[in-house]
């Protein structure tokens, strides 16, 4: 792997599941780690679905086009981003397990990603306390998109407002010498 050096003022790492494989001369590696997510796309009866619908195994998102996203799963396998037989079963069982119209459902597309996961499952957003001008904001998870506005804010508040404490429970420090 090749290595590269910048020199910056402030540095931001937010660099997800690959974010353990930043080197920072001073800190620990960011405690993060791939989690794989498959979903399922499926073409589903237009309008069967009106809203999100969840279930212990799973959830089920109807999107405008009529298909239905169908996700997803929980994999502990590196930084394997193949589609399995197993998971395209297991989404598909389980929704028509929570919407059995979605039977004779076709599938339009099976796609995996890759989920950044802390040691605690919440994300590491703040000021290092070892590294001055590094700013962790990764290890988002399954809410990585959910919390990306959130994070922004709090982000450019680091960047410009000297002096903003963030939230407490996201301080990089609880997951080492960050």
């Amino acid at each position: 792997m090749a290595s590269s050096a910048w020199d910056s003022d402030i540095v931001i790492l937010a660099a997800g599941s690959w974010s353990s494989r930043i080197t920072v001369a001073g800190a620990e590696p960011a405690p993060v780690k791939p989690i794989r997510g498959q979903l399922l796309q499926l073409l589903g009866p237009r309008g069967l679905l009106q809203r999100v619908i969840w279930g212990a195994a799973g959830y089920l998102v109807p999107w405008p086009d009529g298909t239905v996203l169908v996700g997803a799963t929980v994999e502990d396998v590196g930084f394997d981003e193949n589609v399995t037989q197993e998971a395209r079963h297991h989404l598909l069982d389980m929704a028509v397990t929570l919407v059995p119209g979605l039977k004779d459902a076709g599938i339009s597309d099976m796609r995996a990603g890759l989920r950044p996961r802390g040691p605690d499952e919440l994300p590491l957003i703040g000021h290092s306390q070892v590294v001055p001008g590094l700013i962790y904001a990764t290890g988002h998870y399954r809410n990585g998109v959910l919390l990306a506005p959130l994070t922004a804010q709090i982000v450019r508040r680091l960047v410009f407002e000297p002096g903003y404490v963030p939230i407490a429970a996201l301080a990089p420090e609880r997951c080492g010498r960050l």
